[in-house]
């Protein structure tokens, strides 16, 4: 992304989805700088995962997008605990249709001089779910947004 080429310290929040679960799944992603500005967003609508699986899919995407945009040091916010403490190494990954993905985020974080994981709770996260909401569909209203310190 154009947007971040230039900027080696990026705060990201990111989000998976679907609806039910499992079904048509979404991510939303939001970039901001260290000052804590927004300078891009990304979504898409997924096939027919479930929602932990949207949730690595949001974060392999964030991942490889900071990287491909050359950050070195990145602060991630996600509200999805399994993944935040799986890809961290806090809790054990098993589920067969999560371990593939679990290894990919593991191999992508290590391309960063610093990358940091965080949870954060689902009404902080809310451009991030909005973005995965509005791709699968949804009408969403207005959002207050929080941005993390990174």
């Amino acid at each position: 992304m154009k947007e971040l080429q230039g900027h080696t310290h990026l705060i990201i929040c990111f989000d998976g989805g679907c609806e039910p679960n499992p079904g048509p799944a979404a991510i939303g992603i939001v970039f901001y700088d260290h000052h804590r500005q927004r300078l891009a967003t990304f979504s898409k609508r997924l096939g027919i995962l479930t929602n932990n699986e949207a949730e690595y899919h949001a974060l392999t995407k964030a991942l490889q997008i900071a990287k491909d945009a050359g950050a070195t040091h990145v602060a991630i916010y996600g509200d999805s605990q399994l993944v935040i403490n799986q890809v961290k190494g806090i809790w054990k990954c098993s589920a067969a249709n999560l371990v593939a993905h679990c290894r990919s985020a593991k191999r992508l974080k290590q391309s960063f001089t610093v990358c940091k994981l965080f949870w954060m709770a689902r009404e902080k996260n809310a451009v991030a779910d909005r973005l995965a909401s509005q791709a699968l569909g949804r009408t969403v209203g207005p959002i207050e947004e929080h941005i993390p310190y990174g």
